[in-house]
């Protein structure tokens, strides 16, 4: 009897893999080949000085000819500090496919890291390129001017081989603009650094 039942449960076993062997999926699947996407550029180390304009024109080829579904993310952060950590995530300062943009970091003796991400949209697949950024001190020596344009105040930044640059305060306070009324800006030497005061009628920053 026992022998009878090893042989009944087999015998069940063969025809349902049979049976499955057989069945054919009829199921709507769908497949679409993914858009790699190769970044280069022709060099991957720039050096440049605060408030300089830093320009890339990266190099794009995709497997797939003529897609346009593609946006861009340009970030910046520390490169001694991974920008997994909350408040270490890299600043955006562009969303155009090549970059140009001033650069109004601060100086660092170590380099920046520049992330260049490009999306498939279709996909939702990213891809990146890294890039390493040094940033000098632009305005360790120079002139300080207190401009006033319609109603809004600023500083330009006379360097000694009389180069300009302009709006230094509102590039690096774009949310704290200068008063109207702003009327003196003078620095006072300190021990471990310099500061920069600006004064107006009723009240003053540093």
């Amino acid at each position: 009897m026992r022998k009878c039942l090893l042989w009944n449960l087999a015998g069940l076993l063969l025809a349902v893999a049979l049976f499955s062997s057989c069945y054919k999926d009829k199921g709507n699947y769908s497949y679409h080949p993914i858009n790699e996407v190769k970044i280069s550029a022709d060099t991957n180390f720039y050096s440049l000085m605060q408030f300089d304009s830093l320009k890339i024109t990266p190099v794009l080829n995709q497997s797939i000819a003529g897609k346009d579904a593609l946006t861009y993310t340009w970030g910046i952060y520390n490169s001694h500090i991974s920008p997994v950590y909350p408040g270490a995530l890299p600043e955006i300062i562009s969303t155009e496919k090549n970059l140009n943009v001033v650069i109004s970091q601060p100086p660092r003796a170590e380099a920046y890291t520049l992330v260049y991400t490009v999306t498939d949209t279709t996909t939702g697949v990213s891809f990146k390129y890294n890039f390493s950024v040094t940033i000098s001190a632009a305005l360790s020596a120079g002139w300080m001017v207190l401009t006033h344009q319609g109603n809004k105040s600023d500083i330009d930044f006379i360097l000694p081989d009389d180069q300009i640059r302009h709006n230094v305060y509102s590039t690096l306070n774009a949310t704290f603009p200068l008063p109207e009324d702003a009327s003196k800006v003078y620095q006072v030497k300190g021990f471990a650094t310099d500061l920069t005061f600006v004064l107006w009628d009723n009240g003053g920053i540093y």
